[in-house]
């Protein structure tokens, strides 16, 4: 059973709550790369349970060197260019709309709610992750998000091959601006999340 806790909960308990039961229920509403609408499912969800949060839209590169295999989202031409001379297998993610990546910062935290369709991509290629985490969150202490940030990730594949990782803050808020962004088509998804949370918080 997992253990009960108050609705006034610390912040980071709200945060493993949400981290562990949110991603099956936003699949079932909108698609693994809908990082707009992933994140603002989360700010949304954690303001109901008291918990202040902020989207923060970054570039994500990930890199497996031994496998020479690279994942980026939201980087431009240029760096696309130097990054393909490092990796045999480049994989860039392409987006209709909005080209960058979304992510949220909730206190001491960092969340990336979509970060399984970097998982997905790896899994495309033979790499595989088992403890592999729907929603990613980073422990970044009392760091604050400037304009320019970059927050560094390392984890291993089954095989203990390392996975490289970075974040890096952009300054383009015309997510916005998007479709993905309003929150009526939303309200499905947060309902069920939070009916599921308070369960167990």
């Amino acid at each position: 059973m997992p253990t009960k806790l108050s609705r006034k909960s610390r912040p980071e308990a709200v945060i493993a709550v949400f981290a562990a039961t949110a991603r099956p229920v936003i699949l079932r509403y909108f698609p693994r790369n809908s990082c707009i609408a992933s994140s603002r499912i989360t700010i949304e969800c954690l303001k109901i349970f008291g918990v202040p949060s902020h989207a923060v839209p970054v570039t994500l590169k990930v890199e497996v060197r031994a496998h020479k295999i690279m994942f980026v989202c939201g980087i431009d031409e240029e760096t696309q260019a130097r990054a393909r001379q490092s990796a045999a297998s480049y994989i860039a993610l392409q987006r209709t709309g909005w080209n960058g990546h979304l992510i949220v910062k909730a206190g001491r935290h960092v969340i990336d709610p979509s970060f399984d369709q970097v998982l997905d991509v790896f899994a495309s290629q033979g790499i595989q992750i088992e403890t592999r985490p729907a929603v990613f969150v980073i422990p970044v202490g009392d760091a604050r998000l400037v304009k320019s940030f970059a927050i560094d990730f390392v984890a291993l594949t089954d095989d203990g091959a390392k996975i490289d990782g970075q974040y890096f803050g952009i300054e383009d808020y015309s997510f916005q601006q998007t479709p993905a962004w309003e929150t009526d088509h939303l309200e499905p998804a947060i309902r069920e999340i939070t009916s599921g949370m308070k369960r167990e918080l």
